[in-house]
């Protein structure tokens, strides 16, 4: 059995890197007609994005965009670059890189009854390009992940094997594209 603060860190770790890591690969879509440079420059205003998943080692996540862009997608995860982490929202007629850096975290140990914990980690982001009809995506803002679990239960204690998990994160900020 792993101590709660190995558990939480190896779980924390885990948790940031596929919430917010991503790399260069793009989802593969059909090709959108291209917009008029004056219509993407229009496009600006408020963006939410939320991604959620219910698998801790999930190499893709469910993303809803809603705002001045309002589709859904999935998000491509991938490596860290210090202490910045890329990843890609996929949407049918192209992807946005979204770049986060965390600022702090938190989180509760795991009830010792139940084996439930919890996690948030917050920072801010910015919204660096894209490709098809987001390249020339831009924005700022900030995030908020948060992460319920429960650890399954072995002779009386807590063990370190995920039995649950949840994770979801929400941004909040200006885009234009």
């Amino acid at each position: 059995m792993l101590s709660y603060s190995r558990a939480a860190v190896a779980t924390g770790a885990l948790a940031t890197l596929l919430t917010l890591a991503g790399g260069a690969v793009a989802a593969a879509a059909p090709a959108a007609s291209g917009s008029a440079p004056a219509t993407a420059a229009a496009r600006r205003g408020h963006e939410q994005f939320r991604l959620t998943s219910n698998v801790a080692d999930a190499s893709r996540q469910l993303v809803q965009a809603t705002g001045v862009l309002t589709a859904r997608g999935h998000a491509v995860l991938g490596r860290k670059r210090g202490n910045r982490q890329v990843t890609w929202l996929n949407f049918s007629n192209g992807s946005v890189r979204l770049v986060t850096e965390p600022t702090s975290s938190s989180g509760s140990p795991p009830d010792p009854t139940t084996c439930k914990f919890t996690e948030v980690y917050s920072g801010n982001y910015q919204i660096r390009g894209g490709n098809r009809r987001y390249v020339h995506a831009a924005g700022t803002g900030t995030y908020v992940t948060r992460i319920a679990g429960r650890l399954e239960r072995k002779n009386g204690n807590c063990t370190s094997t995920l039995a649950g998990f949840r994770q979801t994160t929400t941004t909040s900020g200006s885009m234009s594209w």
